[in-house]
């Protein structure tokens, strides 16, 4: 199962990245189970990396080390041989000075990973407590200005209450938000289902409070609707099954109009999600055609490119399409959106993408004491049959539309104007 990378925060659960299921034993159970499971992360480091021994990936674990903020004064560790014996001494030298095992072995897995890469990471996944399964789904960040929020989920009950994108969060049931990270906002706006939250947004100067009625987290990724005889498809993030949700809403638009005049996909603030959601998508609208190519930074005999094509068949019966992008969509949407482009020359609308497009893999569940994570790699490239590849420049839409008012979806009136204009006439 292969993923792209996650960057926006949601306040619903996302993985973005491609799952080699292992270590399915709690590090820190002993010294010798976690010296035991940090073996094997080496290891499969070691052959993402297309590394001939673990040398590499045990100098990185020793460097995590002593990054630790306790060992600031402290002498450096050091390697006493570059294996698993040295590594292994190493690690047992730093817990006996009373170090936090599970710090310990998350500063080992991060120094693994960033040894190769300095964007590689550990990610900490929390599970979401029992009973907390609703929210006012909408996607948050931090600026230097405090939390914004990203986007509200169409058709959720954030957007339904009025909250648009841009809206800064001041306060949640009267309690002001200071110095909170986005996941101790977000904890804050998850609860029970069908209880209420009060909300106070500042737009404009203007303060205001909504009342919020929390709605479930698990909901559809794709929805659809009608506008003006086009088929408008929404894709907030990418699963498995992407492609079959797809293909299921195009269904149900054509049983409401027999024959729409275009299909819109709305992939802002889509920050990614299933490689093979993203294929999926692009082969219910693509009847042949390299969709794109995996493209390893170091090739060796258990990492090689590969190329994923259209299969026969195109869902829309080739309708015309335009595609909706920001600078919040990322990763496998950019994928899907310049797939599309060039496979069946639809027409981007909006504002140039993030051009985070890296390939990514994910190696874990790896357990540190109570929690769980990932050690997420950079390890190749996605590159668009055209030979293009949009990693650190992103998309550049061929109708670029400023965002500058959020009551007023600019995007989506440009989309349907594309749309009802014929193909010999120009746009005003």
């Amino acid at each position: 199962m292969k993923y792209t990378r996650f960057i926006a925060f949601l306040v619903f659960a996302c993985w973005p990245v491609s799952l080699l299921k292992a270590f399915a034993q709690p590090l820190g159970s002993s010294t010798e189970t976690s010296l035991r499971r940090l073996d094997e992360a080496a290891e499969a480091v070691r052959l993402a990396y297309c590394e001939p021994d673990k040398r590499r990936v045990f100098a990185g674990a020793i460097k995590g080390i002593n990054a630790l903020p306790e060992r600031k004064d402290a002498a450096p560790i050091v390697l006493s041989t570059p294996d698993f014996g040295g590594f292994a001494k190493a690690y047992k030298e730093v817990l006996q000075a009373k170090t936090d095992p599970s710090e310990l072995d998350k500063a080992v897995l991060k120094g693994m990973a960033q040894v190769f890469d300095a964007g590689n990471e550990f990610v900490i996944h929390k599970d979401r407590p029992p009973g907390l399964r609703a929210g006012i789904l909408v996607g948050l960040k931090i600026d230097s200005s405090g939390v914004v929020i990203v986007r509200p989920i169409p058709y959720g009950p954030a957007a339904d209450a009025g909250i648009l994108a841009g809206d800064r969060l001041k306060a949640i049931d009267g309690k002001p938000i200071t110095d909170l990270s986005e996941e101790e906002v977000a904890s804050q706006l998850v609860g029970p289902y069908d209880s209420d939250v009060a909300v106070t947004i500042v737009r404009d100067g203007i303060e205001k409070t909504f009342a919020i009625r929390r709605a479930p987290l698990d909901f559809p990724q794709v929805r659809h609707r009608v506008v003006d005889g086009i088929g408008v498809l929404a894709v907030s993030s990418f699963q498995e099954d992407t492609g079959k949700q797809v293909r299921d809403a195009i269904r149900a638009i054509r049983q409401e109009i027999r024959k729409p005049t275009g299909y819109i996909l709305d992939l802002r603030f889509n920050a990614g999600g299933a490689l093979d959601g993203v294929i999926g998508l692009v082969d219910i609208f693509a009847s042949r055609g390299l969709i794109l190519t995996d493209n390893p930074s170091i090739q060796c005999k258990t990492v090689l490119p590969k190329r994923f094509y259209a299969r026969p068949g195109d869902e829309a019966n080739g309708a015309p399409i335009v595609v909706l992008v920001n600078d919040e969509t990322a990763v496998g949407a950019e994928l899907a959106a310049a797939a599309l482009r060039e496979i069946r020359q639809a027409k981007i609308v909006g504002q140039r993408t993030s051009g985070r497009v890296g390939s990514s893999l994910a190696i874990g569940p790896i357990f540190v004491g109570n929690d769980h994570g990932y050690l997420v790699l950079r390890i190749g490239t996605y590159v668009q049959s055209s030979g293009k590849a949009y990693e650190d420049f992103g998309i550049i839409p061929d109708v670029l539309v400023k965002a500058d008012a959020p009551q007023v979806d600019a995007e989506m009136e440009q989309a349907i104007e594309i749309l009802k204009t014929p193909q010999n006439q120009s746009l005003r």
